[in-house]
């Protein structure tokens, strides 16, 4: 039977970039469980409803429940079906861990180039963060689950067309380029979105 993993997000590139791990996965297993896997992303009407706080647990599991009672009219209820969300936190080395998870708003309000400029030279740290848990219809009883990596390296001049967000002022250890300088095979080998994507798979399949 099939498994169907739905990635409950409005950002496209991100669902290039998994979609891309499922497939290298596929290319370099010899006997492979995630051949039957469907993977799938469903764009939200709106924004995913995100509390404020400093404790990325804590913003994924609420993520993911929110997540789950949008879609659950959706899912066909005898289906093998997933649900995963993700959550991404930047911490600065000289903004103290500034902004972590709240990136996505700092990147709203300032620009690459000014980010660069103050902080330029700083120890930073990407972290990525995944919910997932395995749909039930009524979503009265979810059993989650909350994989993470992280990826450190070094704030950097603006570089690069490739990526999305911060990538551009990203220069992970032991890459000579930004992630927005590398080609998406390039920067997966740097992307804490594909390591803990990467045992959300081992978990599944």
């Amino acid at each position: 039977m099939s498994k169907v993993l739905i990635f409950i997000s409005e950002n496209a590139s991100k669902f290039k970039e998994l979609e891309n791990c499922i497939n290298n996965i596929r290319a370099t297993r010899d006997t492979n469980e995630s051949d039957n896997l469907v993977f799938q992303m469903i764009k939200p009407d709106g924004e995913l409803h995100e509390i404020q706080s400093l404790d990325r647990n804590e913003i994924i599991i609420h993520k993911l429940k929110t997540a789950c009672d949008m879609v659950k009219n959706m899912i066909q209820p005898n289906s093998e079906c997933w649900i995963i969300v993700e959550d991404t936190s930047f911490c600065i080395e000289k903004e103290r861990g500034f902004p972590g998870p709240f990136v996505k708003y700092y990147l709203q309000v300032n620009s690459l180039a000014d980010i660069a400029n103050k902080n330029w030279a700083s120890q930073a740290q990407s972290i990525v963060t995944f919910g997932i848990c395995k749909f039930t219809s009524g979503c009265d009883s979810l059993d989650i689950h909350v994989f993470e990596d992280s990826v450190n390296g070094y704030i950097v001049l603006p570089s690069g067309v490739n990526g999305f967000g911060y990538d551009p002022i990203f220069k992970p250890i032991g890459s000579n380029k930004t992630n927005a300088e590398m080609s998406m095979d390039e920067k997966a080998y740097f992307n804490p979105r594909i390591n803990a994507f990467t045992k959300v798979i081992n978990y599944i399949c």
